[in-house]
């Protein structure tokens, strides 16, 4: 299912096809008349009030792709696209993926951890142990903020992501 994210210029309108003012409600409202010249005309009017650029197009599964892929980044906030789709395709709070490589970071104690995806991480807690390539890995937010990771029969460690 394709959802429609309109911009906020469109206002809500009144039942009435002859006042819509071209938000999605409006949209649905044209669909419940059954004149199809009425309900062809209530289509035009909203269809000439939104630009072009004013319109977005995404799927639940792209979405849900696309937060995962942002998942630890400064910028990962999606409000906009959140608020259209009423919640029904949630944040990601843990992911699991496999460690590809790990090597020492310039500081002292802290390992970069290269996984599967391509994602890079960096260990916050300092730590004496390299992650194992191969390793399954799960990220999930703390309790407090940031990310903690876990390797089975391993100590969970902070971490942050770098890219």
């Amino acid at each position: 299912m394709l959802w429609v994210v309109v911009a906020s210029i469109l206002a809500s309108g009144p039942a009435d096809p002859r006042s819509m003012t071209g938000n999605a409600d409006s949209l649905l409202e044209c669909r419940a008349i059954t004149d199809d010249t009425q309900r062809l005309a209530c289509f035009d009017r909203i269809a000439g009030r939104v630009a072009a650029d004013d319109l977005v197009v995404i799927d639940r599964k792209r979405l849900a792709r696309e937060r995962r892929q942002r998942f630890g980044l400064p910028a990962e906030g999606d409000g906009a696209l959140a608020a259209a789709t009423n919640g029904k395709v949630p944040a990601v709070q843990a992911f699991s993926s496999t460690v590809r490589n790990a090597e020492r970071a310039r500081d002292y104690g802290r390992w970069d951890i290269e996984l599967a995806d391509g994602t890079v991480w960096q260990s916050v807690d300092t730590s004496s142990f390299p992650p194992a390539s191969g390793a399954t890995i799960t990220i999930r937010r703390a309790t407090l903020g940031g990310f903690r990771a876990s390797i089975p029969g391993r100590t969970s460690f902070l971490v942050k992501r770098l890219r």
